[in-house]
């Protein structure tokens, strides 16, 4: 606690404890502050350099000092090299104020140790309202301040790291995008080599082969599309995508009279997931548009998307000629491709016959990435 500007030589000046203080019907009162835990100094401002005329038995702990080391002595011998004089200061001044002040302050101990000191300077007012006494309450806090400072550190090191992270990520988005970029090209040009073969080839049924490996590159094209264009690297939206995947369909076919309904529940399913589930959705609507309703044949198509505890069902039902015999026709690429893709899902698929038409079910559990 700092004093006036008045320096004390280097030996203590000795004062007396006041009376009041120590004898007489007060001593009730001095013992009761002398075992107190809490480190208490009192300090005299009427004698030469505020001087400490009371130091309890905690403040003696606290310090390390002997109690003949203390009284007498203004309290800046606490003080040391690294005490910060921007903190002197401003005790000083409360000080000289005449008013309650407080500040952390770092000190030292009698063996030289540190120690990080939250001080509290009160004054007590005589009868006559001048100060008799300023008492000052003590409390280490230097293993608080340590947490302070290790959790500063920590935040620090937290924030490197994320500067880190956000450039590596940086780095990764880059090498996305690259991918990305080649990835659509590759399709195109599948696309655009499947295409002409199939425009040189003479054989209407090989010519319609081909068609359907062009509209299942295309789809996932659209899943490519989904997943990078929209941002949505780990986690697919089913639902935009039937509803986008129908369009193309139904735009590709040019059947106008096939009334689609569409009830598109919110279902977002793992990326890993995407492709297999594109490729059945696709198989399963192209075949529903174009071999459930031959030329001249009108009817709807209901498509309905839901998510059940954490699996995903869908189910399309047209109105349709319906499923040809198996006998009639024997398995089918098409078939084949989706029951081979369900397993990959670890779905559960169904082909029925409905009055009049198909229903296809596909239940498969979810399976959903943290979000990019």
């Amino acid at each position: 606690m700092p004093g006036s500007t008045v320096v004390i030589m280097d030996l203590p000046v000795r004062h007396p404890e006041p009376a009041p203080l120590v004898r007489g019907r007060h001593d009730a009162f001095a013992a009761a502050f002398r075992s107190i835990r809490t480190a208490i100094i009192m300090t005299d401002p009427t004698l030469p350099d505020n001087p400490i005329v009371f130091a309890n038995d905690a403040f003696l702990q606290l310090t390390g000092y002997a109690s003949h080391d203390v009284v007498g002595r203004n309290c800046r011998f606490l003080q040391g090299p690294e005490t910060s004089a921007e903190t002197v200061e401003h005790l000083r001044r409360g000080i000289a104020a005449r008013g309650d002040v407080s500040a952390e302050i770092l000190n030292y101990r009698q063996d030289g140790t540190t120690f990080w000191n939250a001080v509290s300077i009160t004054p007590v007012l005589d009868d006559i309202g001048a100060v008799a006494l300023f008492v000052g309450t003590l409390a280490d806090v230097t293993a608080a301040r340590e947490r302070q400072r290790a959790d500063r550190q920590a935040e620090q090191d937290l924030t490197a790291r994320n500067r880190e992270l956000e450039s590596a990520l940086d780095v990764q988005h880059l090498l996305v995008a690259e991918i990305d970029h080649r990835t659509k090209n590759n399709l195109q040009m599948v696309s655009a080599m499947l295409t002409l073969q199939a425009m040189s080839i003479p054989d209407p049924e090989l010519r319609r082969t081909l068609q359907e490996m062009l509209e299942r590159v295309d789809a996932l094209g659209l899943v490519h599309k989904r997943l990078y264009e929209l941002s949505q690297r780990t986690r697919f939206d089913v639902a935009d995508f039937i509803h986008e995947l129908l369009d193309t369909i139904l735009g590709a076919s040019g059947r106008r009279d096939i009334v689609v309904d569409q009830r598109l529940n919110a279902v977002v399913i793992g990326a890993d997931q995407a492709a297999a589930v594109a490729l059945i959705l696709n198989e399963v609507l192209t075949n529903a548009i174009k071999h459930g309703f031959p030329s001249g044949r009108h009817g709807s198509l209901t498509v309905v998307l839901a998510a059940k505890g954490d699996r995903c069902i869908i189910t399309i039902a047209d109105d349709g000629v319906g499923l040809p015999t198996e006998k009639a026709v024997g398995p089918t690429f098409g078939t084949t491709l989706v029951e081979t893709l369900a397993r990959h899902l670890h779905a559960v698929i169904a082909w029925t016959r409905a009055q009049p038409g198909t229903v296809f079910t596909l239940d498969f559990p979810i399976k959903v990435a943290a979000s990019s």
